[in-house]
């Protein structure tokens, strides 16, 4: 009952859906493991456990950075993390765009991990790792909060509230696994992409990551507990350049100062060019 009151909430927020809505439901016959989105690539996406999930997945990743994507992408060996996976929707076009390559995905949320595993499994990919951990700039464990009928804002929570997930730096992790380069590393982790970023501190001053792609949003940011614009703040500081995309091309520079605070927004850091 909960969950038919949300979507009848989205529903009413979104009137125009109303069709889309009507083939979920026939489509998922309540069984919601059973509905599945074909997008290209031949990429197929399932385990929504809402409408909203299930209607909002193909704006996770815009044109521009689906352009960005595959502008980035080759037969070359290369290595892709991706920090805060969901549902394995970039997770899956990365590993599809580039087959030599390796990508190992991060998913914390267990529900969440359980739909990753089985839309790696329904897409056939060999080269994607995953690893059911939260990314953090320590090791041992974490408070991880999980939203049942949100998955997409679960986060790591700032008091002893949530499961208990084990908790990874990127350096130790590249470091075990012989890791030298990486050539994009997307970070989505709902204000927690600072955390993320100091535990890849060497990654990032040794210029060891070519791109990051993450998720920026000052309100984000300062609910996990830190500064506004701290994210931006600390790639700078690692002699990264962060830029706004248009395509497969990056505009630079990104200017927070007339940023709304509440905006959501996806940027892509690079290394500073010295001229």
């Amino acid at each position: 009952m909960k969950q038919f009151l949300r979507n009848v909430i989205t529903l009413v927020q979104h009137p125009n859906w109303c069709i889309r809505y009507l083939k979920y439901r026939l489509d998922s016959r309540g069984e919601n493991e059973a509905i599945i989105r074909h997008y290209e690539e031949g990429i197929s996406v399932g385990g929504f456990n809402s409408f909203g999930e299930y209607v909002s997945l193909p704006s996770a990743v815009g044109k521009d950075e689906e352009s960005f994507f595959r502008a980035k992408s080759d037969e070359t060996r290369h290595v892709f993390i991706d920090v805060g996976a969901n549902l394995g929707f970039v997770t899956l076009l990365l590993s599809k765009l580039n087959s030599n390559s390796t990508i190992y995905a991060f998913e914390a949320a267990k529900s969440t991990f359980n739909s990753l595993q089985n839309n790696i499994k329904r897409n056939s990919v060999s080269n994607v790792e995953l690893i059911y951990a939260a990314v953090t700039d320590h090791e041992g464990k974490v408070f991880f909060k999980e939203q049942e009928y949100s998955r997409a804002t679960a986060k790591i929570a700032r008091s002893a509230n949530g499961v208990r997930v084990e908790a990874v730096r990127l350096d130790d992790f590249s470091a075990n696994r012989g890791i030298d380069r990486i050539k994009i590393l997307k970070v989505d982790v709902e204000g927690h992409e600072a955390g993320v970023f100091r535990g890849a501190s060497n990654l990032l001053e040794m210029h060891k990551v070519e791109f990051v792609y993450f998720e920026y949003c000052p309100v984000l940011e300062t609910e996990a507990g830190y500064s506004k614009g701290e994210a931006l703040r600390l790639l700078e500081t690692f002699g990264y350049e962060v830029c706004r995309l248009d395509g497969p091309s990056l505009l630079a520079p990104f200017d927070p100062n007339i940023w709304d605070d509440h905006q959501v927004t996806n940027l892509v850091a690079r290394v500073r060019t010295i001229s």
